[in-house]
């Protein structure tokens, strides 16, 4: 299959090239206007960066929660799309790099970093051992860290499955999917609450990381609905991404719009029902 793969893929190396060269283009046009954004000014240009981060983060951490998932229940689904999905979980190790910015501007997105907002601030003083600069720091890099090396492993296992007839790699993926789904839920909620929640510490939600987590999953779908068309119609993926597959990705596809919808509503609905000053900030600052 990576000698199929692997043929084809050169066939189309330079239609490739093309829109490398296009990407390459629109990217340093996006850091000319990041660097004019942050000179024009810094406190904007943190918020508007940690916005999009926090979108483009879903994709890898997303990737690698669907691919466990397949690993774990299996599915044609996610045989046609599984190269796809490890090659978007890979780019975790672009994702930290990129997020490095928020760290340095955290003095203007976070107000806990704020030494006399909080001696000033009794809630602010009771969060102060897990809302604190070193211990945010600490926990970013341990959430890439293991992010990473799940995604690694299982693309290292996915590839000796194809170059061996034995099935220790299949038996890897799927031991580790078991724990890893889970640990990847629950580090998606310490990240939500960290990079996205604490933008108002007095603000709480038990719902609001869950329904960040099912956002990562809805790109994922997504997103591999997107590139899988086109792709379905070039050698070799148009055998593996057939009508009935990518009918079956919109069907995903769907289902977590639904979710991630009730949620989404669930929440809003509670808050309004209780219309509690404690509750309310996070959508009466949003109006």
């Amino acid at each position: 299959m990576i000698k199929e793969i692997q043929r084809h893929s050169e066939a189309l190396a330079p239609r490739f090239d093309g829109y490398r060269r296009r990407a390459l283009a629109i990217g340093l046009i996006g850091i000319a206007a990041t660097v004019f954004g942050y000179l024009t000014d810094h406190q904007q240009f943190f918020e508007s960066y940690l916005l999009g981060f926090t979108y483009w983060v879903c994709m890898p951490v997303g990737c690698l929660g669907v691919l466990m998932i397949h690993h774990l229940g299996g599915g044609r689904w996610g045989f046609a799309i599984r190269r796809m999905l490890e090659a978007g979980a890979s780019t975790m190790p672009v994702m930290f790099i990129l997020g490095l910015p928020i760290l340095a501007g955290m003095h203007d997105l976070f107000p806990w970093t704020h030494t006399e907002a909080v001696a000033n601030d009794e809630v602010l003083t009771h969060k102060l051992p897990y809302l604190n600069s070193t211990f945010f720091i600490i926990r970013y890099v341990a959430y890439f860290a293991i992010w990473t090396a799940m995604a690694m492993l299982l693309t290292r296992w996915s590839v000796q499955q194809d170059q061996t007839q034995e099935t220790w790699p299949t038996r890897r993926m799927q031991i580790l999917s078991g724990p890893g789904i889970v640990l990847l839920s629950l580090l998606g909620t310490f990240a939500g609450t960290d990079w996205l929640m604490s933008l108002e510490p007095h603000w709480f939600s038990t719902i609001f990381c869950a329904i960040y987590i099912l956002g990562m999953a809805l790109m994922t779908w997504a997103f591999m609905t997107l590139v899988g068309v086109p792709l379905s119609k070039h050698q070799p993926l148009d055998v593996l991404l057939t009508n009935e597959r990518l009918r079956d990705l919109g069907t995903m596809m769907l289902g977590f719009v639904m979710l991630w919808a009730y949620t989404s509503f669930s929440q809003l609905l509670i808050i309004w029902s209780g219309n509690l000053p404690e509750e309310i900030t996070w959508y009466y600052t949003r109006l």
